[in-house]
């Protein structure tokens, strides 16, 4: 099949680079996650999680797993500030490197700091012959296929899945994974391709629709909390990388602090409103800022009516798996807006696939 550029294909490839991810990661008769990797690698006692732009938002997505279904707490690095800090490490934790390329600078320099340190590191990334890779005591390819196009996209939910995937393994190890956590997961995971692959023409056709509904503001706000903070975080940064469009991501527990001043009817709303333990508060925080005028688009399933102007409804999916809907939804909703301001979507002005010591 021909696509008109490299981001909308690497888009719609997600459901198979869920599968390949998990095709030799899932023993659905023994209902384990398998790491042959980490065979011998004692659990982390802490984790610090390390990236730059989308694979940090990925890391802090993560976090929540670590932290909720395998009970590690878990520190957060944005590698392009932590370089210049000096941090102070606990004694037994587990540094955890998460690159598409394992060339971002930034990432490197911290990464160096921690092995002078002595800490063991875990890298994540999609390029094992990276110079990231080479630093590894453990390392975990992604295996999402290249990545062209500048905006991370596949790249992000390979990322994802392999963080939920470890999240499991490691609750595993600790015996603290629930019986009915462990049941739902393994009946869930398995269809996960397929669900998101039969749920993305849905989302294209809306995507499309909102897209020519939203694309003259020049301001927009995504918001979320819980697990759907770190996408709102990725969905406004895709929207700039592709729109050339201001955008912010923010919790929406942190809109009071500051942030609702700027809250009008010529700054739309992009809302993660999916059911979780949040949902009934959220709804009530999306109804408070409604009074303020603002037009809304709330991603949401199947029978919730969270009052706003677009209800953009996707199929309800166990706890943290809604996210890989929510995540190409996002993107294409950037995507088809960048292509109706003739955007150059593969390539975004000033910007480069790894950031490196020369950009």
């Amino acid at each position: 099949k021909k696509y008109p550029n490299h981001l909308i294909k690497e888009i719609l490839d997600q459901p198979q680079v869920l599968a390949t991810c998990m095709n030799d990661r899932l023993d659905l008769e023994k209902k384990q996650i398998l790491f042959q990797e980490l065979k011998g690698f004692p659990v982390p006692g802490a984790i610090r999680m390390v990236g730059c732009g989308s694979s940090a938002n990925a890391g802090m997505w993560g976090a929540n797993m670590f932290e909720a279904i395998s009970e590690i707490p878990v520190l957060i690095d944005v590698a392009s500030e932590a370089r210049f800090q000096s941090p102070a490490f606990l004694p037994n934790e587990v540094v955890l490197a998460i690159s598409q390329s394992g060339e971002s600078a930034d990432t490197l320099s911290v990464i160096r700091d921690c092995k002078k340190a002595g800490l063991k590191v875990i890298v994540l990334t999609n390029t094992p012959g990276s110079t990231l890779a080479k630093l590894a005591d453990v390392l975990l390819f992604t295996d999402a296929g290249e990545e062209i196009a500048i905006p991370a996209t596949k790249s992000l939910s390979a990322q994802m899945i392999y963080l939920l995937l470890l999240a499991i393994y490691w609750a595993e190890e600790k015996g603290v994974l629930a019986t009915a956590s462990r049941d739902f997961f393994f009946e869930e995971l398995p269809e996960l391709p397929e669900n998101v692959a039969l749920t993305l023409p849905t989302i294209q056709s809306t995507s499309r629709a909102l897209a020519a509904k939203y694309r003259k503001f020049r301001h927009f706000f995504f918001l979320g909390r819980g697990i759907n903070y770190p996408l709102a975080l990725e969905g406004a940064l895709k929207f700039k990388e592709i729109t050339y469009i201001h955008a912010e991501g923010i919790s929406l527990g942190a809109i009071p602090h500051g942030a609702r001043a700027l809250l009008d009817e010529s700054v739309p709303i992009f809302a993660l409103a999916l059911s979780d333990q949040y949902l009934a508060r959220t709804i009530q925080d999306l109804m408070e800022l409604k009074k303020q005028g603002c037009k809304m688009i709330a991603l949401c399933n199947p029978g919730q009516t969270p009052g706003v102007d677009d209800l953009w409804p996707l199929p309800l999916m166990y706890g943290p798996l809604s996210s890989f809907l929510a995540l190409p939804a996002m993107q294409l909703f950037a995507y088809e807006i960048g292509i109706a301001l003739n955007r150059t979507v593969d390539t975004p002005r000033t910007l480069t696939k790894a950031v490196t010591e020369h950009d």
